[in-house]
């Protein structure tokens, strides 16, 4: 599904759409008020809500490491491009 706005005579509303099937148009009222009906239903242990948090925060950790080390290696990286294009001009 994927959300947006539409704009009538009047005013803008919210609406979601499938993606596969883009004749289906579903108010976004409804669709944000079955999924606060759905979540009214869920409940999780305190070790659930531990797990979760516990996960969250290691694909975090590793989701930053993963931008330092290419922010690291940028600077090398524009180096080497320069130092072509530098070559590639004097010829």
């Amino acid at each position: 599904m994927t959300a947006g706005f539409s704009k009538s005579k009047k005013s803008s509303y919210l609406y979601s759409r499938c993606i596969k099937h883009s004749n289906i148009n579903i108010p976004g009222k409804l669709v944000y008020m079955r999924l606060e009906e759905l979540l009214g239903d869920l409940s999780f242990t305190k070790e659930q809500v531990c797990h979760i948090c516990n996960t969250a925060c290691l694909g975090l950790k590793d989701s930053l490491a993963k931008q330092a080390k290419i922010k690291q290696n940028q600077p090398r990286e524009l180096q080497t491009k320069n130092g072509s294009f530098g070559r590639a001009i004097s010829r």
